[in-house]
């Protein structure tokens, strides 16, 4: 049985659960999650499905007000539904990274089987549609860095 230790606020103000050490710990993580796709259904779908996990979702419309909201907030992850091409979703997802460089970024693509080269370097989880729950969690919680105070 995991044990509740500690419980501490982040620079971004979400509530983070420490747990006593253990595998289980990277798992059991509340995150505090931005999400954008071109189609507005989707980033809808995906935020209310963060959302029922317990993460603390933002969604944005563009990748530039994306960039301005990195500024001020923190996140722990970026999930991005790629739009047509891929090509300003992966210029967004590199300059993510090197704002935040901790951040996960996840890509949700129908064409997951034939990412872009650059973007196994930046990505860090690839999903396809459609997806279940648990696969959108999964990727959202893969290896998590340790948790930033």
């Amino acid at each position: 049985m995991e044990m509740l230790t500690e419980g501490k606020v982040s620079r971004k103000g979400g509530y983070l659960l420490d747990y006593s050490t253990s595998d289980k710990t990277q798992r059991d993580r509340f995150l505090s999650v931005l999400v954008t796709s071109a189609d507005a259904q989707m980033a809808d779908m995906i935020a209310a499905m963060l959302t029922a996990c317990g993460h603390a979702t933002s969604q944005i419309a563009g990748h530039v007000e994306g960039l301005r909201v990195m500024d001020s907030f923190v996140f722990d992850v970026l999930v991005i539904a790629v739009d047509q091409d891929g090509s300003t979703s992966l210029a967004f997802a590199i300059a993510a990274k090197a704002k935040l460089p901790a951040i996960r970024i996840v890509w949700i693509s129908q064409e997951v089987g034939t990412p872009p080269v650059l973007a196994k370097s930046v990505i860090d989880a690839f999903l396809g549609i459609p997806f279940t729950l648990d696969q959108l969690q999964d990727c959202v919680q893969e290896r998590l860095p340790a948790p930033r105070s």
